[in-house]
């Protein structure tokens, strides 16, 4: 089978690391996989040497807004390769439009990786789903159960669930320099290390961790906080670096989040809206407790008390509750939510996940 994914950029976001993840396991199950990305990969190609050599990637080399030369060069490109599955991601579906309506050989399916009404971003994006979804020429599919209910809501149709994967070793290996940075990082052998691995952005809101850290460590709790991801919003950041606290570390990108995982003792989301995190699946398998806010698909994921902590809602006073709520857990019962983590990851591989893309580009999905 003839594959054809398409994305905007292969930047560090979650959608961009699925995808990667995704035409890789297609490309190792014996179908032939062409990536199309839109902008330049020399500036948005974070994960690009992580791709099978295998894959051809075709590179638009778009600039940034709306393209009117894209639909067509676009257009231009599938016919040509006349595949027989184009799978598109965030704003990639606005610029096939033409190719789905007239080009009908090929079937087409769409990943909707956040909240369905925020996914659409303009009004032009919500007007091309709504038709192409009308039409049934592109099939969407939706990440969580939470992902699949926002859909229904939004579309008033149905989409098919097919969890967000990620394959994660059993047995992650530290590197001297990670464990190095940890070593400087720890102030003592009780220091407890949070993670974050997101972007720096207004939706993810690592300010809002900051400051609850830092009240903690003014409190006099041994905390420390390391923020990983590139810099989106120099608001943020800026909120941030005021605050000026020896305990919270910004280290910008990394390759190898899994290590500064398997070291952290608890993984931090406090965002204000989710789909599926792609980190959050690297903690569980990682066997790290996540500390997060209930949005999202989140809350199909991280059972409180069991395999991680919720926060009672969004503000900043509940996410600084929850983390004082970790910081009195035992050291057995972290043990055994720790390990409650790890077996909570088993049906979250991205082998599994691309098995199910795989029925689905069949036709012969069969949801539970």
């Amino acid at each position: 089978m003839r594959i054809v994914e398409i994305i905007p950029q292969l930047g560090s976001g979650g959608a961009e690391r699925f995808v990667v993840d995704l035409s890789n396991e297609l490309t190792e199950a014996g179908h032939e996989v062409i990536l199309i990305v839109f902008h330049p990969l020399d500036k948005e190609g974070f994960f690009q040497d992580e791709l099978n050599p295998a894959i051809r990637v075709i590179n638009l080399n778009k600039s940034v807004g709306l393209s009117f030369s894209t639909y067509y060069r676009l257009s231009k490109i599938l016919f040509s390769l006349r595949p027989d599955v184009i799978h598109t991601h965030l704003g990639a579906i606005n610029y096939i439009l033409p190719t789905a309506v007239l080009l009908r050989r090929s079937v087409f399916f769409h990943t909707v990786h956040s909240d369905a009404a925020l996914e659409t971003e303009t009004a032009a994006g919500k007007w091309i789903r709504k038709f192409l979804y009308a039409l049934k020429r592109v099939c969407p599919v939706t990440i969580s159960a939470e992902s699949r209910k926002s859909f229904r809501q939004f579309y008033g149709i149905d989409a098919p669930l097919i969890l967000n994967g990620r394959n994660v070793p059993s047995d992650i290996k530290i590197s001297d320099s990670v464990l190095t940075e940890f070593k400087n990082i720890r102030k003592s052998a009780n220091t407890k290390v949070f993670v974050n691995i997101a972007h720096i952005d207004r939706n993810k809101r690592q300010d809002i961790i900051a400051r609850c850290v830092n009240r903690l460590s003014v409190e006099g709790y041994d905390v420390a906080l390391v923020l990983i991801g590139r810099n989106l919003n120099n608001e943020v950041y800026s909120r941030i670096d005021s605050i000026g606290s020896p305990v919270i570390h910004y280290i910008g990108l990394r390759h190898n989040p899994l290590e500064y995982l398997a070291m952290a003792d608890a993984f931090c989301l406090a965002s204000e809206r989710e789909g599926f995190p792609i980190s959050l699946i690297e903690a569980l398998g990682a066997g790290t407790v996540s500390i997060c806010t209930p949005v999202g698909g989140i809350i199909d994921v991280v059972e409180d008390g069991e395999n991680g902590l919720l926060s009672t809602d969004i503000s900043e006073e509940a996410y600084y509750n929850a983390l004082k709520r970790f910081l009195a857990i035992s050291s057995d019962e972290m043990a055994r939510m720790a390990k409650n983590a790890k077996s909570s990851y088993a049906k979250y591989s991205m082998t599994e996940c691309a098995q199910n893309y795989d029925l689905l580009f069949h036709g012969k999905l069969i949801e539970s």
